[in-house]
């Protein structure tokens, strides 16, 4: 199921990028690497990229599922807050 998805994509992202530095700090310069328009959010094309550099291809529909949990604020980006509270997440 994309929970499945979305739960082993959080594994997969914390244990590449947080290790033992400073989580905010790792996770806002692993948010901008994905912000590639520099714009302050990461869109559903950034974040597909994401996904598919942790292996993990999701459909056009687990996509808008994920994206659309993510965004707190309805915006139809996810921002940083929002990012951080995904990775920050039991």
């Amino acid at each position: 199921s994309s929970r499945v998805l979305w739960t082993l994509a959080v594994t997969q992202l914390t244990r590449q990028t947080l290790n033992n530095e400073p989580r905010q700090g790792k996770v806002r310069e692993v948010f901008n690497n994905y912000d590639a328009d520099r714009s302050g959010q990461i869109d559903k094309q950034e974040l597909a990229s994401l996904l598919k550099d942790l292996g993990i291809d999701f459909t056009g529909s687990e996509l808008e599922e994920g994206l659309a949990a993510l965004d707190k604020d309805a915006s139809g980006t996810i921002d940083f807050e929002e990012f951080y509270a995904w990775l920050s997440s039991p």
